[in-house]
């Protein structure tokens, strides 16, 4: 079973059993690089954030009209990039990091939420999605985002791995923002 220790990378040939019962193929490769290296390191307290769930392994198989098919794999390893490196940019902002801890709203509760899946329910249109890896496109937010006190700001994260019709094509970086 997939983890978030060490990348999975399938390989040409193998049968993916996907949550729907269904098996989906995987015929090619060739597009796949290797991940952007080791996860990140803390660079401020990570203990200090509030225990997260990692959410379970996942495969999405779609089958369309055309007789395409897809299929999107939970890639539990790079949401942990993910996770980390959002971490490492609220500890370099000012506005959400002092005295060594997240600043907390007025209700005890800290400025920013860190959540390793986006809900269902929120519409893909809302999603902010991106392709290769970009530290930026996780950051971003942190340098933009409007502290206060009404509501916490909750970034929501998550990482897939897609093919279709067989050949692997990206992993695709999500970030929903909810202020």
């Amino acid at each position: 079973p997939q983890t978030d220790e060490a990348p999975f990378v399938p390989k040409e040939g193998d049968v993916i059993l996907c949550d729907d019962g269904s098996t989906y193929t995987i015929t090619d490769m060739s597009h796949y690089r290797e991940f952007p290296g080791a996860l990140p390191t803390a660079t401020c307290d990570w203990s200090q954030f509030s225990e997260v769930e990692l959410p379970r392994a996942e495969t999405r198989h779609f089958k369309y009209d055309n007789g395409r098919e897809s299929l999107f794999i939970r890639n539990l390893y790079e949401t942990r990039r993910m996770q980390y490196t959002a971490y490492n940019a609220i500890g370099g902002n000012s506005q959400l990091w002092q005295d060594g801890k997240p600043v907390l709203r007025d209700d005890g509760s800290p400025m920013v939420q860190v959540q390793l899946s986006i809900p269902d329910e929120v519409k893909t249109d809302d999603i902010g999605s991106f392709w290769p890896w970009d530290v930026g496109q996780i950051t971003q937010d942190f340098r933009i985002l409007p502290p206060g006190n009404l509501h916490p700001a909750k970034y929501q994260i998550e990482a897939w791995d897609v093919y279709v019709d067989g050949v692997f094509q990206h992993t695709m970086y999500s970030v929903f923002t909810e202020f």
